[in-house]
């Protein structure tokens, strides 16, 4: 037997044909005298001429299916690495983050469900308990974009290492796929998911690695600037320049608990249509998850001044990256609630979405409206604006005071002694059971900051009333509009 086993195994030719021939040789010479060779025409699916790569982002790691790393491999044996393959997967490449689905079980998968989207995820998955193919259609159904699999040493035969082995599948469940209507084109694809082998080692690696969650994705930050040409191309620059910074930190790993939409308007001139429609088609959402908008109106409309407009409940924000990015040679704090110009106006008077605009002025009433191009000035725009897209991205309570809009409503009520002294009675205990997630990490946990978050961000929503001035339809009171305010 043994020499038998050595005569097959030494063949110069290993493909399926050639052992195919030897063994009718064999088979003739040993005395048979019907053996019959059969060819058929089928769609194969087999492995590229390099071996598939797995990445993992937050350390910048490149893995083998072995968990051998990627630049280690080029010493030792590559060839090997290429035959760890899900034949008939699906082919390209993906990013995603890793969910631990175990088994694979209708179980494990409810449970996952719960706590994590699914969709473009990728999962890895032990192999064993019920048939491979029943469980990747479970996963594609959950929308999945790939699945790891790896064989857990514990359900290994005894004696068997299998920390640091890949190996390959199959998901065709028999014949020729073309039967099935796949195609060339399509690659052989069986699933809608990318399928790759791994080894045990290279999956604890990935599953013990740290995986940025995002709390409050559907949460929006919404930076807005025109790209109408009467005012030049300064804040399209600033926005480019803003979406370059943030896309080559999400590249490195960085992944903000809150969604930050950039939002380029047009027809700002003739009275900001493009963010009248677009708010009034996305009103539904917008009331229920946008958090803040941060407007780019016109970030450079002088070289004199910095100034800083915020809603109430972010003034304190507002105030803070001022006073840090202010020159000492420049007047001091200049940050008001005074009622934005531009196409932040929908959002702030309709929505009650706090809003927030850093702008160089003129203090020259001539040259207000002139459009500046200072590169200094434009960078220093650019930096303060990105601070405040941080704070509101990142900050696991949003970064609100709502005590700035009771003292904002009482210094308005100055001359109403009775509502005055109504406002003053709860503003302490307010302010202290509002914030106590934010001082004390104990009251952290995610169900009481996120409804905590939204009702910071809805707190403005109580102060939008009707106007008597024909034409408009709500405005925020918390906002001085021409310098006054509405209670005025």
């Amino acid at each position: 037997m043994s020499p038998l086993c050595r005569s097959i195994s030494r063949q110069p030719d290993s493909s399926e044909e050639a052992r195919a021939r030897f063994l009718y040789r064999q088979w003739v010479g040993l005395g048979l005298t019907d053996v019959q060779l059969s060819n058929h025409t089928a769609l194969l699916s087999l492995p590229g001429p390099a071996p598939n790569t797995i990445t993992e982002h937050s350390a910048g790691q490149c893995f083998l299916p072995t968990g051998e790393s990627c630049d280690q491999s080029r010493a030792n044996e590559p060839s090997n690495q290429q035959f760890s393959y899900g034949a008939y997967s699906a082919v390209g490449t993906l990013q995603g983050e890793v969910v631990d689905v175990q088994y694979g079980s209708v179980e494990d998968l409810k449970r996952v469900k719960q706590s994590v989207n699914l969709t473009g995820q990728v999962a890895v998955m032990k192999l064993g308990r019920a048939p491979l193919l029943y469980k990747l259609s479970l996963l594609s159904e959950l929308g999945f974009g790939a699945a790891l699999l790896y064989v857990d040493p514990c359900d290994a035969p005894q004696g068997q290492s299998m920390w640091s082995q890949a190996f390959s599948v199959t998901l065709n469940p028999g014949g020729n796929p073309a039967r099935v209507g796949v195609s060339e084109e399509a690659a052989g694809s069986l699933s809608s998911l990318l399928v790759q082998p791994i080894s045990p080692v290279l999956a604890q690696t990935l599953l013990s690695a740290p995986v940025a969650e995002r709390t409050f994705s559907d949460r929006y930050v919404l930076v807005g600037s025109h790209h109408g040409a009467q005012r030049g191309g300064g804040a399209s620059a600033i926005m480019t320049e803003l979406i370059a910074a943030f896309t080559e930190q999400t590249k490195k790993g960085w992944v903000p608990d809150r969604t930050t939409v950039f939002c380029s308007w047009g027809g700002s001139a003739l009275g900001h249509i493009g963010s009248y429609e677009w708010g009034k088609e996305n009103t539904v959402v917008l009331q229920s998850s946008a958090v803040a908008y941060i407007s780019l109106d016109s970030p450079v409309r002088g070289t004199e001044t910095l100034r800083a407009m915020a809603s109430p409940s972010l003034l304190q924000l507002t105030s803070d990256i001022h006073r840090v990015r202010v020159s000492p040679r420049q007047p001091g704090a200049n940050v008001s609630s005074l009622q934005m110009p531009g196409d932040s106006a929908f959002f702030s008077d309709v929505l009650a979405v706090p809003t927030l605009e850093f702008s160089f002025q003129q203090t020259t009433a001539d040259q207000v409206w002139k459009q500046h191009t200072s590169s200094s000035h434009k960078s220093q725009a650019t930096i303060m604006t990105a601070e405040a897209i941080l704070r509101l991205v990142n900050d696991p309570v949003l970064p609100f005071d709502t005590l700035d809009i009771v003292l904002d409503i009482q210094n308005k009520l100055r001359g109403e002694k009775q509502l005055l002294a109504v406002t003053l009675r709860p503003r302490g205990v307010f302010q202290s059971e509002v914030m106590r997630p934010a001082n004390d990490p104990k009251e952290r946990d995610p169900a009481h900051v996120r409804m905590l978050n939204d009702v910071l961000r809805d707190v403005e929503k109580s102060f939008i009333v009707a106007r008597r001035s024909p034409g408009d339809i709500q405005v925020n009171v918390t906002a001085q509009h021409g310098g006054r305010s509405f209670f005025t």
